[in-house]
């Protein structure tokens, strides 16, 4: 994966997490609607697996995506639970901002 295609990626999953304001295991299927309406499908996660495998790309990319999502909600919560009493919104600002100067 690329420097361009990684912070894409992380950038994508970071907005989705922000999008309901809660995990996204918590979003209702109305939500997950609007985050597909606003977002769309997670494509950039298809792009970013691009060598075939055996259970072929579109299934490591749900697990990429998946795992990276995971990720991205305990970061959520180490940032909201660092007693600098941050919000989600202020959580995933502060990862964005970190996932620009790591990746440019």
């Amino acid at each position: 994966m690329t420097q361009t295609d990684a912070r894409e990626f992380l950038i994508n999953v970071i907005d989705r997490a922000a999008a309901t304001g809660r995990p996204f295991w918590d979003a209702t299927p109305e939500e997950r609607a609007a985050v597909r309406e606003r977002f769309g499908t997670p494509a950039v996660a298809l792009r970013a697996s691009r060598q075939p495998c055996g259970d072929g790309p579109g299934v490591v990319a749900a697990d990429l995506f998946l795992s990276t999502a995971i990720l991205v909600e305990v970061a959520v919560d180490l940032l909201n639970d660092d007693g600098a009493g941050r919000s989600r919104e202020e959580a995933t600002a502060a990862l964005r901002q970190r996932v620009h100067a790591l990746l440019g």
